[in-house]
């Protein structure tokens, strides 16, 4: 190597250990004869200063001596100039320091143009990748080098490096690699002229069915944020994409059929308009064997256009009970699930009768949605378990009711007569619904009662809503706050025991001013430097709620949001809304550092400074990215404390994301996002009706 590396004091720069120290040694150990040595600088470097893709000051200053071991290196070159070149693509590396890394690589990238001649094809190959990004090389040089290359990853490399470096004089290139050329080069081709903003030619729609029949597919440095054949359909121009998704879940192959529906479901995720578009498009597959199954997880997951297939997904969920303990996914699992999404009242039966047969999914997260025709179907399979003798599938029928209609609050008024019968032969799991409907009939009030008796909080916290009991409840914390003593002298310590101290302590707050005898015992908690943070924090809120006092509360809740404590950014949003809750205001600082963050802690900050009197403007910037960050929980509350605090000068932006094409919501597990963004969408519209 001939660059210096030992004239930069590389101590104090950053990467992601810390001051990058150990980088020059590192950098010399690429030109190393011993390929194991070279290897092992290579892993140590890209976990320093690309930390799972992420650049660092340390990375800009060591680019130049990058590019001198890429010439000169005996060991892994093609590795080396291909991470270069991934260091300036936007695509895999990111980071407040990118610019100044793409700045560095643009620099010095011309100086591996002579290995553009290596006789190595991949050394050729990560060259060329690296001039894509950075246009080192002359398109003159990039288009003579295409004439003479038949090696078929560096003609990829060629077609996107020309694409980027000269779009217009490389286009009849490019067309004449998309139509005549290998499966790999045509995939290249097309690709590349998307991202260069040239339109495909005439026939593309057919000539790219081809290519997927062939099933070609890209290295990942060509990868986006898709992969190639997703962003082709995605990415492509209205009319062309209609024409090639219809092709597409058309083919001849089973497979291609399959990769149409995956790419159908990215569609409905990302672009709103394209839900109703093109819904009807997945109905044939249905009907085949080979995609029945991705058919009917598309259209479960496609939100309430799915609803144009319910008479489909019937007849597929019939087949329910049948498959109920079957390992992994079915159709007809998707087929009951999409139907409860749908709130199609047919799910009821099918569900019912998988339970009994000795099915145990989780058919739905939460409640079913409630309408009249469901609270019937449910009332008519009440109405017909004993009453008398229970089996065991009774209890499971039953069972799977209850998840559904348990949290439908006054909506499962007209179940009440029917689970009041239920009550002896069901205990609690019938008992506890009506109690929460605030049922206190001596039937029910045993029921809960036998529960809060085994150390149920939740029983226990209804019991005494319904009767003023508060003996059970202090039992239960008591026995809470024992467990936490004996989970602190653990080694290590016992998380799933934590786990259900702190939710055992945050299902008592509704009751917390009953507990005020307990008052020492959570203090000692709260202040137990031998505790989790989480569990702190529970303690604390538990206090507040029993005794009013404000002094530990906020002492635990300054340590959570200061970092004295282990937390996670949920637990922040809970110690800000603490805050709020004792109000104290010599907190406000220490909040408004939380208004960078763009999830629930940043929405709990903004609604705890609101109640301290910060304008709403000055909030706005943090509801703002609340809003923008692709989950829907921040979101939701962003909207909702814009609609709180009346902030009508949010309403070009709260019309923008509910009428836009591209979907708000996009983060979080695949089956829920087009539901999430559909229920954020009725929410933001709600918000403008409101605030206009």
């Amino acid at each position: 190597m001939t660059t210096d590396v030992h004239t930069i004091d590389w101590a104090s720069l950053e990467h992601a250990y810390g001051p990058a120290i150990d980088t020059p040694g590192l950098l010399g150990d690429l030109c190393s004869a011993d390929d194991a040595k070279v290897a092992a600088a290579h892993s140590a470097l890209w976990a320093s200063i690309n930390h799972q893709g992420t650049v660092y000051p340390a990375t800009v200053a060591a680019v130049p001596a990058l590019i001198d071991a890429a010439l000169h290196a005996v060991h892994r070159r093609a590795d080396l100039v291909t991470w270069i070149g991934a260091l300036a693509d936007p695509a895999h590396s990111h980071g407040r320091d990118l610019p100044a890394v793409q700045t560095a690589v643009r620099e010095h990238a011309a100086a591996l143009a002579p290995l553009l001649d290596d006789e190595e094809q991949e050394v050729r190959a990560a060259v060329v990748y690296l001039a894509a990004q950075t246009k080192a090389v002359p398109a003159a040089d990039l288009l003579a080098l295409w004439e003479s290359e038949d090696e078929t990853d560096v003609r990829v490399a060629l077609l996107f490096a020309l694409a980027g470096c000269d779009a217009e004089g490389s286009a009849e290139t490019l067309i004449e690699a998309f139509r005549d050329d290998e499966p790999e080069v045509r995939l290249a081709a097309a690709l590349a002229m998307r991202r260069a903003g040239l339109l495909w030619p005439d026939g593309a729609a057919a000539a790219l069915v081809e290519v997927y029949e062939a099933e070609a597919d890209l290295d990942d440095d060509w990868h986006g944020e898709h992969e190639p054949t997703t962003e082709l359909v995605v990415d492509a121009p209205e009319p062309v994409r209609e024409e090639l998704l219809t092709r597409l879940l058309n083919a001849a192959s089973a497979e291609v059929r399959g990769t149409a529906l995956w790419i159908t479901s990215v569609l409905f995720r990302e672009r709103r308009s394209a839900r109703e578009r093109f819904m009807p498009l997945p109905k044939a597959l249905l009907d085949d064997p080979r995609t029945r199954s991705a058919a009917a997880d598309v259209i479960r997951q496609a939100g309430p256009a799915g609803a144009c297939h319910r008479d489909e997904l019937a007849e597929i969920a019939a087949g329910y009970p049948a498959v109920a303990t079957a390992q992994g996914f079915t159709a007809e699992l998707y087929a009951v699930q999409a139907l409860i999404r749908l709130g199609d009242p047919r799910w009821v039966g099918f569900a019912c009768a998988g339970a009994r047969a000795g099915g145990g999914h989780h058919l739905h997260r939460g409640a079913a949605p409630v309408n009249p025709e469901t609270v019937a179907a449910v009332r008519a399979r009440l109405d017909a378990l004993p009453t008398g003798a229970v089996s065991s599938a009774d209890r499971a029928e039953f069972a799977t009711l209850r998840a559904a209609f348990g949290p439908w609050g006054a909506a499962a008024s007209p179940l009440v007569a029917r689970l009041r019968e239920l009550v002896p032969a069901y205990g609690v799991l019938a008992g506890g619904v009506l109690a929460a409907l605030g049922d206190d009939s001596p039937v029910v009030v045993g029921s809960v009662s036998a529960a809060a008796a085994t150390g149920s909080i939740t029983d226990a916290v209804d019991l005494w809503r319904l009767t003023g009991a508060t003996e059970p409840l202090v039992a239960a914390v008591r026995l809470r706050l024992d467990s936490a003593r004996r989970t602190a002298e653990q080694e290590p310590p016992d998380g799933t025991a934590r786990y259900d101290v702190e939710r055992g302590l945050r299902d008592a707050i509704p009751a917390g001013a009953c507990l005020g005898e307990l008052a020492g015992d959570l203090r000692a908690v709260a202040l137990g430097e031998q505790h989790h943070g989480r569990l702190r924090l529970a303690a604390a809120r538990l206090l507040w709620a029993a005794t009013a006092e404000t002094d530990v509360p906020s002492a635990v809740a300054r340590g959570c949001l200061s970092g004295d404590l282990p937390v996670a950014k949920h637990v922040a949003a809970e110690a800000l809304d603490l805050v709020r809750q004792v109000d104290d205001r010599t907190l406000a600082e220490v909040c408004r550092v939380w208004l960078d963050d763009d999830g629930r802690a940043g929405v709990a900050a903004a609604r705890t400074l609101w109640a301290f009197g910060t304008p709403p403007a000055e909030l706005m910037p943090c509801l703002r990215r609340c809003l923008e960050s692709g989950w829907l929980n921040p979101a939701r509350e962003a909207v909702d404390l814009i609609v709180e605090m009346g902030h009508a000068d949010a309403l070009p932006l709260l019309r923008e994301l509910a009428e836009r094409d591209e979907a708000v919501v996009v983060a979080g597990l695949e089956p829920d996002l087009v539901w999430n963004d559909e229920e954020l969408r009725d929410r933001l519209r709600a918000a403008v009706t409101a605030l206009e």
